[in-house]
């Protein structure tokens, strides 16, 4: 399909999207919707987006004001209205009720987007034939109580007035009836007994051949029988007769009815297109409303300031904000850093980022602005597969080929651990190799390592960056704080010795450090002291420079 951006299945799983599906599919009005919710995919035409953001920013900006916006709760209707097509359609009572209910939200609306407020909305809602002559068609036929009304035709106010009839007189029928057994003492018990419709008295099953009438049947005991007396039968049969009449009565009203509303098919289906789009926006402005999104950008950079995953919004749990900024000559971004530093969430998050932009959704962020990716392509966690005989490593590897061979300028790639199932020195050159071909594809790549010649490759090349999740030397302890521009190291000895690792291990695994290993380390453990102490000093700066002014 023409825009449609090719995602792979692992990519949407990578990056949590179906937390973000489920949550949307909850909340949607119109039945129709949750399929296409559930189905949400990116899209890569930047200007349906922007148009789209366009609808869902007005109803956003309606909840920040905490305006009560119509929530129109529709059944699927298109097989529906679908059917006033065909000829010998009818439909039923509750079909009419959900048109009816829909017509009525298409007036709600039209009333509510009169505000100055919804330019767009205003617009939107072009003026449709014939509603109100559409819904005087139903409201004479149905009720509020979604009954027939027993004008919808002469014939059948003379069916209901005979029912009447017959109801009251074997209603008297019934009580003369009960009354004259229980004086004779026939009966088991003083009341009416209904079984499958029909009246029946509970007689002693002695005294059954005391009264004329139908036996139904005994109780589990046999000491009951069920009678239907001789008197009450007629009036019964009168009566079903009656309702078989009323049945096909209404049925003919339907069928007038279904014929008579048939000719408005292009009107109810433009309303029922309204009312989804309608509802597809205003859920989109649900979730930008719970997780503080704003509108997204699109341009040849990557921005993003203060973005949230709204991933732990959702969940109610905390995260750090992340903050990044990569201008169009900007290709393969190496993040490096200790372990559970938060690498992987980065890469995550911004495959997120870029594909809820995609799909129409806003961004939790101060600031965003992302390129438009026609590929979505990743490579996160455990491939092995036993049933097809693959290695984690192996499973890697025909993961990277499929990705070499898809990437090009549009494409979006996330790489966790990279060079890892592997010889260290083996894994490292593949990877840089790897990384050069996506680089020279000019795919947009993010990549998390370990492997120091990958961060040292990063550094020397002029198309890719280094990137690193700070690390508190103090506390011996992540911040999750994303910093662009430099490696990180690993902190694998320190973190190793924080979780009670033996001291004497702790210190035999740091003379084992070969030299080059070791002064790598420690540079990159003083390159971030010395970031750190440089902000500190900035901030002293900004607090005395604010005195002076003061």
């Amino acid at each position: 399909m023409k825009n449609k951006s090719f995602i792979d299945k692992s990519f949407m799983d990578d990056i949590g999207f179906k937390n973000i599906r489920s949550w949307l599919t909850a909340r949607v009005s119109c039945k129709e919707n949750i399929n296409y919710f559930t189905q949400l995919t990116p899209t890569s035409n930047p200007e349906n987006l922007i148009d789209s953001f366009s609808f869902t920013d007005e109803l956003l900006k309606s909840l920040i004001r905490k305006e009560n916006l119509l929530s129109p709760k529709l059944s699927d209707l298109s097989a529906v209205i679908l059917s006033l097509e065909k000829i010998k359609s009818i439909l039923e009572i509750s079909e009419f009720v959900e048109i009816k209910t829909m017509i009525e939200y298409y007036f709600d609306m039209k009333k509510r987007f009169k505000d100055k407020q919804f330019n767009l909305w205003r617009k939107k809602i072009s003026p449709i034939d014939n509603p109100e002559n559409i819904l005087n068609k139903i409201n004479t036929i149905i009720d509020s109580k979604s009954n027939i009304r027993k004008t919808a035709s002469k014939k059948l106010n003379e069916i209901i007035l005979s029912i009447n009839k017959v109801e009251s007189r074997l209603e008297t029928k019934i009580k003369s009836e009960l009354e004259k057994y229980v004086k004779l003492g026939f009966l088991r018990d003083d009341k009416i007994v209904f079984r499958a419709g029909k009246v029946m008295l509970a007689v002693n099953s002695s005294n059954k051949n005391k009264i004329k009438g139908v036996v139904d049947g005994f109780s589990a005991t046999r000491q009951t029988c069920f009678i239907q007396p001789i008197s009450l039968v007629e009036l019964t049969n009168r009566l079903s007769e009656l309702e078989a009449n009323k049945s096909r009565e209404i049925t003919k009203i339907l069928k007038k009815l279904t014929l008579d509303i048939s000719p408005f098919y292009n009107q109810l289906n433009d309303m029922y297109d309204l009312i989804k789009f309608y509802d597809k926006h205003l859920t989109k402005a649900l979730i930008a409303y719970k997780i503080n999104a704003i509108k997204p950008k699109f341009s040849n950079k990557l921005i993003l300031k203060d973005a949230i995953n709204p991933i732990f919004t959702l969940a109610n749990k905390k995260y750090i904000p992340l903050d990044v900024t990569l201008g169009p000559n900007d290709k393969t971004i190496v993040i490096s850093g200790p372990n559970s530093g938060g690498k992987t969430i980065v890469i995550k998050s911004i495959g997120l980022y870029s594909v809820m932009a995609q799909c129409g959704l806003f961004v939790p962020a101060k600031k965003v602005e992302l390129p438009i990716f026609k590929t979505f392509l990743s490579d996160i966690g455990d491939k092995q597969s036993i049933q097809d005989d693959l290695s984690t490593f192996s499973a890697h590897m025909k993961s990277m080929s499929t990705i070499i061979e898809k990437s090009n300028q549009n494409s979006l790639i996330i790489i966790d651990e990279m060079g890892t199932g592997t010889d260290p020195d083996i894994g490292s050159s593949l990877s840089i190799s790897i990384l050069k071909k996506l680089t020279q594809n000019k795919s947009l790549n993010f990549c998390t390592t370990h492997l120091n010649p990958l961060k040292i490759w990063a550094n020397e090349n002029q198309n890719s960056k280094n990137a690193c999740m700070e690390f508190d030397n103090d506390k011996i302890e992540p911040t999750y704080i994303f910093k662009l521009g430099s490696p990180g190291s690993s902190y694998g000895i320190e973190i190793a010795e924080r979780m009670g690792v033996n001291k004497n291990i702790i210190k035999d695994a740091s003379k084992n450090l070969n030299e080059k290993s070791f002064r790598m380390e420690k540079l990159l453990k003083e390159t971030n002291d010395n970031h750190k102490k440089s902000l500190m000093q900035l901030e002293d700066a900004k607090k005395k420079n604010s005195k002076i002014i003061i």
